[in-house]
C-alpha cells in the first residue's frame, strides 16, 4: 500500500473514532464545530500543454461561532494525484506524486438553519503548496511552489443528532496562482461535523 494511501486510511479511521465518541445530546447553537472527511479536487493548470486531472484526499475545518449566523472558519486539505507533462522533444513525463496541501482562513455565513439541515456559504483565503515530486526535475519543473489560494463555496449539512451531521456535500470553486498565472479548481468535499463547546 502507497504511503498517501495509508495516511488517508489512517486520517479516516481517526474520523470514525472521533465521530463514534461523540454522542452526547447537543444543540446547534455550540460555539464550536468540526469537520473532517473526503475531498476530491478537479486541478485545471493554466496551460495548453497540461490537461486538467483528478486529486484524491482529506479536508478538516474548525469553525467558531461569532454572531448568530456567522462564523469564522480555518481549514485544511491535502489532495493526492498524478498527471503528465511533456519532457523534451515528444517525452511525455508521469508525475505520480503530485501533492497539493491547503491551508485557508475566513467567515462562514448559515443562510439556512432548522431542525434537520443547514447550509452555509463561505470565502475562504490563505495559501496552497504543490509538490510535483522527483520526477518533475527530470521535465525541468520547479519541484514544489506555494502561493495564494482562494475558495467561494458552501456546504449542505444533514443533521444525524443533536450533535452529530453528515456534510452531504461541500462544493467549492478553489483558486490558485502557481507560476504567476490563475488556475480555477473545482473542490467537493463530504463527511462528519460536530458541534462542541456549550
Amino acid at each position: 500500500m502507497r504511503r498517501k494511501s495509508r495516511l488517508t486510511l489512517i486520517f479516516f479511521i481517526a474520523v470514525v473514532a472521533l465521530a463514534s465518541s461523540a454522542l452526547q445530546a447537543q444543540d446547534d447553537d455550540k460555539p464550536f464545530d468540526f469537520f473532517a472527511g473526503y475531498s476530491y479536487l478537479r486541478a485545471n493548470p493554466d496551460g495548453d500543454d497540461v490537461d486538467g486531472f483528478n486529486m484524491n484526499g482529506w479536508h478538516a475545518a474548525f469553525s467558531v461561532r461569532a454572531a448568530d449566523r456567522l462564523r469564522f472558519m480555518v481549514e485544511f486539505s491535502q489532495h493526492f494525484g498524478d498527471v503528465d507533462v511533456p519532457g523534451e522533444g515528444n517525452e511525455i513525463i508521469d508525475l505520480d506524486d503530485v501533492n497539493q496541501f491547503s491551508m485557508l482562513v475566513g467567515p462562514q455565513y448559515r443562510a439556512v438553519r432548522s431542525d434537520s439541515v443547514n447550509a452555509s456559504v463561505h470565502a475562504l483565503f490563505g495559501f496552497s503548496r504543490i509538490d510535483l515530486g522527483e520526477e518533475a526535475l527530470d521535465a525541468d519543473l520547479d519541484d514544489d511552489e506555494t502561493d495564494f489560494a482562494m475558495t467561494l463555496g458552501g456546504s449542505f449539512d444533514i443533521k444525524l443528532s443533536d450533535r452529530i451531521s453528515w456534510r452531504a456535500i461541500q462544493p467549492d470553486a478553489f483558486f490558485t496562482f502557481f507560476g504567476d498565472d490563475t488556475q480555477v479548481n473545482f473542490r467537493v468535499s463530504t463527511g462528519i461535523l460536530i458541534r462542541v463547546g456549550d
